[in-house]
């Protein structure tokens, strides 16, 4: 059998989901086909072995210039018209090929007929459903959204096979709306790069933090971060102890114009700080941001999804803040790996970093890692396909 791993998308976590999930098909002795933007061959753990294309891919569906219902609906369906077209050049045997999609959320939306996929996309497909909406967080008059109108409908295409999520959590439930689906939990691993300490604000930070407990807020960091809520609390917290670290490209536009003014009087009221605002350029750098916290800060705001922070946090022996009411409090709470606290609460996440920096309880890192682990993702994976076939 062959499988096609293809996403448009190389930020974050997708190019390293497509990574995995090829590398852990290939060990389970498919013939694989990677296809992304990606130009530079490098990037591919699988370049240059056996049972293994790499083509890149060169023409991207045009994004939205406003994003709302209709320009959201018409650009789903035209990743599907512009997907089967870059598939062409593959000569797909529809009856046994799959394609592999490490991320179907760009894929998925309300109020687009079956018929209509399924008449621009004729191949059989899977993969792995990153952030599933409105699962754990109810949708505003659920009630109302049956069938045609869900948001998740188009899983029920005749296409899909089976589906792969991050979330243990929502197996049943989706079990429950998608019968004739067979759900599979991956389980959410890192990529571990040794880390690369040669750029120059590594030492840096070293430098000016002077030996205070560093606290770390690392990634794409748009208002859901919760960088705001981090800040305020590092206002009243001992500058002489602590020394907090944002590294990452700010996304200023998901903030008011008035989080915006308080983002940049924060920046500059707090002295005790260092802000690396750019892309982080490699996994290898990114683990060496890792290395450098001493607490990992991932209270985000409003979110019920898996995130690897845990999974980074938990590799490098570092404690970690998350937020209560989802995943990540089930995960870290089962493994001790941290403390969750409530999102917007300034004085309790103060609290829990004085707390974390002076703790001496004993923290499941192994066990977490040995249930996270790349033995169980590709058995994971290998039961997933197994079952199609």
């Amino acid at each position: 059998m062959r499988i096609v791993i293809f996403d448009y998308n190389i930020e974050g976590h997708h190019f390293t989901y497509v990574n995995l999930i090829s590398q852990a098909l290939h060990e389970n002795g498919h013939d694989i086909v990677v296809m992304t933007p990606c130009k530079d061959f490098n990037k591919y753990p699988l370049n240059g072995k056996e049972r293994t294309l790499i083509i890149p891919i060169y023409n991207t569906p045009p994004l939205p210039k406003k994003w709302n219902f209709f320009t959201t609906r018409n650009y789903v369906i035209n990743l599907w018209k512009y997907t089967a077209n870059e598939l062409k050049v593959v000569n797909i045997d529809v009856q046994n090929d799959i394609v592999f999609f490490p991320s179907i959320d760009e894929y998925i939306s309300a109020y687009i007929p079956l018929y209509l996929v399924k008449k621009h996309f004729k191949y059989k497909w899977t993969g792995l459903y990153v952030k599933s909406r409105y699962i754990r967080i109810k949708q505003s008059f659920a009630f109302l959204r049956k069938g045609f109108f869900n948001i998740n409908y188009l899983l029920n295409s005749n296409n899909c096979i089976n589906i792969a999520v991050l979330d243990s959590g929502i197996i049943n439930e989706l079990t429950a709306r998608f019968p004739s689906k067979k759900i599979t939990f991956l389980p959410d691993i890192i990529s571990e790069e040794l880390p690369d300490t040669s750029f120059s604000e590594f030492q840096e930070i070293v430098n000016l933090a002077m030996g205070r407990k560093i606290i770390l807020l690392i990634g794409a960091i748009d208002k859901r971060k919760g960088i705001l809520n981090l800040l305020k609390s590092a206002k009243s917290l001992d500058a002489t102890k602590y020394f907090f670290v944002i590294a990452g490209r700010i996304y200023n536009e998901t903030f008011t114009a008035k989080e915006q003014f308080d983002l940049e009087a924060l920046k500059l009221e707090i002295k005790n700080s260092f802000f690396y605002t750019q892309k982080i350029a490699t996994e290898s750098q990114f683990n060496a941001f890792i290395t450098l916290s001493d607490i990992v800060f991932a209270a985000y705001v409003d979110f019920p999804y898996s995130s690897n922070m845990i999974g980074k946090s938990a590799f490098y022996n570092k404690p970690i803040i998350v937020s209560k009411g989802y995943l990540m409090q089930e995960i870290v709470e089962k493994y001790n790996l941290g403390i969750a606290v409530n999102q917007n609460n300034i004085k309790e996440i103060a609290y829990t970093i004085e707390t974390l920096s002076i703790s001496k309880d004993k923290r499941f890192y192994n066990e977490y890692l040995e249930d996270y682990s790349w033995s169980k993702f590709c058995n994971n994976i290998k039961i997933m396909i197994d079952d199609y076939k």
